[in-house]
């Protein structure tokens, strides 16, 4: 009967001490969003269709900070030696936009699918831009 007496008046408590927060005013904090730089790509594939043999082609694919901080492109790689990737160097702020210039040597004719891997400081996943067409 004791134990029983005991744990009403620890619920009992518990009840009170409860209904105090309730009745207590509360300030809401609304916490800002993650700083962090975000990259929304324009496009992340260019379509040339056919192209003159000889005639080295040429795409720019634009990249919006659409983040709160800086954004970096770290590191940009082609993925042969047939084309070749100028890129914004400097940080990228926030609502402004950068490049990835890519240009295929258009050397060998027929149909040719090329890829450049761009790496940020968003995260250490990398962005795959596209180049395709056919040299004739």
């Amino acid at each position: 009967m004791k134990r029983f007496f005991t744990l009403a008046a620890f619920v009992g408590c518990i009840a009170i001490l409860a209904q105090a927060q309730l009745s207590t005013k509360f300030t809401n904090y609304v916490t800002s969003p993650a700083l962090s730089p975000a990259a929304t790509w324009e496009t992340l594939i260019h379509e040339f269709g056919e192209i003159e043999q000889g005639t080295p082609a040429k795409h720019v694919f634009t990249v919006t900070n659409s983040g709160t901080e800086p954004l970096i492109l770290t590191k940009v790689k082609p993925s042969c030696g047939c084309t070749v990737a100028n890129y914004t160097k400097t940080e990228i702020a926030p609502g402004e936009s950068g490049e990835v210039e890519a240009t295929y040597n258009a050397q060998k004719m027929g149909v040719f699918s090329k890829t450049i891997t761009v790496l940020t400081n968003v995260d250490d996943q990398a962005t795959i831009l596209k180049i395709r067409g056919e040299v004739k």
